[in-house]
């Protein structure tokens, strides 16, 4: 495979330097509890990072997503969009309408009809796919095309959609903006190798360059 966008080491370092924040204090971050950064865009899209940190689900220890923080800030620089992104130690919930902190005080606030929420998550190398875009439960046509358009644009690293991650459990964001606020949303796992800048250096520029080009045509 040909890397169209290529990153060298000065960029790679940087990307892992960007990282550091959400590294500090084992992945618990380093804020204060319930802290999140929001970075300001002008445009339509929110990127959302939820697990930059370690976290809890049903009382079980979380890891973080590694990288996700830090490429939640790349997308941000590339596509001048918001983000928001935890980096201090997140609470322990299970349903929305007992989280009450900055991160779901953000996504109401900045989830309106012209917003299209783009969640990164992190999977591990062992599903068989580069990526899952999840379409949540209740996607609408613009959030369709989008992944179609991505699947294409993110050739040829291997895509599934909804599978294995379909975006649909209640406690997704995915789900809750598409529920819960009159923003769209899409969902975006990706493989460990696709992610990590010191040790796939070259993998993770070409597809971060390969994905940074397929949502640019959906800026507002």
């Amino acid at each position: 495979m040909d890397d169209l966008f290529a990153m060298d080491d000065e960029q790679a370092l940087a990307w892992d330097l960007r990282e550091r924040k959400y590294r500090a204090n084992d992945y618990y971050g380093e804020g204060r509890p319930a802290a999140i950064d929001i970075l300001d865009g002008s445009t339509g899209l929110l990127v959302t990072a939820p697990h930059s940190l370690h976290h809890f689900r049903h009382g079980r220890k979380k890891p973080a997503d590694r990288y996700t923080g830090s490429y939640a800030e790349l997308l941000h620089a590339a596509l001048d969009a918001t983000a928001v992104i935890p980096t201090g130690p997140i609470g322990r919930w299970e349903n929305w309408e007992d989280r009450d902190d900055p991160f779901r005080h953000a996504l109401d606030r900045l989830s309106t009809p012209s917003t299209l929420v783009v969640d990164l998550h992190g999977m591990s190398d062992r599903h068989g796919v580069d990526v899952c875009l999840g379409l949540g439960p209740a996607p609408t046509a613009a959030s369709e095309e989008l992944a179609h358009r991505l699947a294409e644009e993110l050739h040829p690293y291997q895509v599934s959609i909804n599978t294995p991650f379909a975006a649909t459990p209640h406690y997704t964001v995915t789900a809750y903006v598409q529920t819960r606020t009159p923003a769209d949303a899409i969902q975006i796992e990706m493989a460990a190798n696709i992610r990590n800048p010191v040790l796939h250096p070259k993998r993770s520029g070409d597809f971060l360059g390969r994905l940074i080009r397929g949502l640019e045509r959906f800026r507002t």
